[in-house]
């Protein structure tokens, strides 16, 4: 598998980096949860680090790894706050 250098990462990339964490460590971590529909790859990684993707993991999967990175989840998803003052809430 190619690697990608840390200037080349996004802040998804940046975080687990500054926790210490290789990308085969995180999928393991989600596999031993065994939460049903939740599943990282390590390719998946790769793809959602690269700097200059527009994606973002899901809202599940997003929690699980501000748990490993030690962040919030507004590091992942920047406009979060945005986006939520626009939900209706009944």
């Amino acid at each position: 598998m190619r690697k990608i250098k840390a200037d080349k990462l996004n802040i998804l990339g940046r975080l687990r980096e500054d926790v210490g964490l290789k990308r085969e460590e995180v999928e393991a971590h989600i596999k031993k949860l065994e939460i049903p529909d939740l599943s990282c790859s390590t390719s998946y990684l790769c793809k959602l680090e690269k700097l200059g993707t527009d994606k973002k993991p899901s809202l599940e999967l997003a929690i699980e790894l501000c748990k490993m990175y030690k962040c919030r989840l507004e590091d992942i998803y920047p406009n979060l706050k945005d986006k939520l003052k626009g939900l209706k809430v009944c």
